[in-house]
């Protein structure tokens, strides 16, 4: 078994390491992937590089407040050892910038499973691929209206706290229902 590895290995090898790829001219380099993967994984790429940029958002807003008044030097991984006076929005702001990144974690494969298993779904299963790069958009909106509120008030939170889990339940939901269609279609129920 080890020996048809390293067989492999060597044959892998010996093979020249750049190609050409007629797709981009005859350019060296490795092929390009198929264009309908390209274009099938795009509302999924357009979602992530937006909830990915709302953690940046998130970060700004952090630092926009930390920053405002000059106190002195607070350590960034201590928010709750400022003395300033907007040493309270400074620690909401540190709070909501590690609720949104906790949230990606959630939301990021989510996202890119619904929109991997949505067009199974008969009829509309196109449409709602692309629905995910714009459930994608919103979640990214609602992480940046959450860090902002609640940079304000903790009670400023709530609304878009509910918007965000509104969405991630439309993600999940959308995934059920694709990979339900998805099982459908594999036993033969559905064409």
């Amino acid at each position: 078994m080890l020996a048809a590895v390293f067989a492999a290995l060597a044959a892998a090898e010996s093979r020249p390491a750049l190609q050409v790829n007629a797709l981009r001219g005859g350019a060296l380099g490795p092929p390009a992937p198929p264009l309908d993967l390209q274009l099938s994984l795009m509302p999924a790429a357009l979602g992530t590089v937006a909830i990915v940029y709302s953690n940046v958002l998130c970060m700004y807003t952090l630092n926009k407040i930390r920053y405002a008044v000059r106190s002195g030097p607070v350590h960034p991984c201590r928010p709750w050892a400022d003395t300033a006076k907007n040493a309270d929005a400074h620690y909401r702001a540190y709070k909501a910038c590690q609720n949104v990144l906790e949230w990606t974690v959630y939301s990021l494969p989510l996202l890119w499973l619904y929109v991997l298993y949505t067009p199974t779904i008969p009829r509309i299963g196109r449409a709602l691929s692309w629905f995910g790069a714009v459930l994608g958009l919103a979640l990214a909106r609602f992480n940046a209206t959450y860090a902002e509120a609640y940079a304000e008030s903790a009670d400023a939170r709530v609304k878009p706290f509910y918007q965000r889990i509104r969405i991630f339940q439309i993600l999940f939901l959308g995934f059920v229902a694709g990979a339900g269609a998805s099982v459908a279609r594999a036993l033969g129920v559905l064409e």
